[in-house]
Formats: structure tokens, C-alpha cells, sequence
């Protein structure tokens, strides 16, 4: 049997604290978990390991797990949005139309 909760003496048996006695602080240098974390708790629901480097985005959901994005990307490409119901993308920045920009530019100019 545990000693008053704290201490197991095999696997299992006992547990720390309650939900009408819990721990103020507790220092636990490794801790190791059977499930993910899930989002609603502070993780980010995910089971596996995440790309370096990747961009994390939300879940579907307000509590689903987070997603990692398909690539880090190369040089010179931006992030973009691909819509609301889609994870962005690395992409190449579009080249620049002059023409457009300069009649955009005319149109708001105020004499």
C-alpha cells in the first residue's frame, strides 16, 4: 500500500494528490506520458514528433490537435494563406505587375 498517497511501492498503487488534496508545487525533472497531451491541457495533442524548423498551425478544431505544415520552405518563398479551411504553404513571391501598381497608385493620388 501506498504511504498516504504519495509514495507507491509498485506500479500503479497510489497516486499524487487528489481532487480534495492537491500538491501547491511539485519539481519533476522527466515525466513521461501513456497518452498525448491534449490541447484543452496545455499540449498539443500530437502522438509523434513535429518536423524542425516546421511551422505549427491549430487544429481543425478549437481542441484538436495541432498540425505541422508539409515543408520548412526554401529560400526566398513566403508563408501563404491557401483559405480558412487550409493549412498554408511555402510559396514563390508572385512577380510584380508595374503596370497595375502604377494605375493603383494613380487612382488613389489626390490632386
Amino acid at each position: 500500500m501506498a504511504t498516504r498517497g504519495i509514495v507507491p511501492r509498485s506500479n500503479s498503487e497510489g497516486s499524487l494528490g487528489t481532487t480534495l488534496k492537491r500538491w501547491a508545487t511539485a519539481f519533476i525533472d522527466t515525466l513521461t506520458l501513456t497518452n498525448p497531451l491534449t490541447v484543452a491541457n496545455g499540449g498539443t495533442g500530437r502522438a509523434t514528433s513535429t518536423t524542425a524548423y516546421a511551422v505549427m498551425c491549430a487544429g481543425t478544431t478549437a481542441t484538436g490537435a495541432h498540425q505541422t505544415i508539409a515543408s520548412v520552405g526554401a529560400a526566398a518563398q513566403v508563408l501563404t494563406s491557401n483559405g480558412a479551411a487550409a493549412l498554408p504553404t511555402f510559396q514563390a513571391v508572385p512577380a510584380l505587375d508595374y503596370g497595375k501598381m502604377i494605375a493603383i497608385g494613380q487612382a488613389n493620388y489626390i490632386l
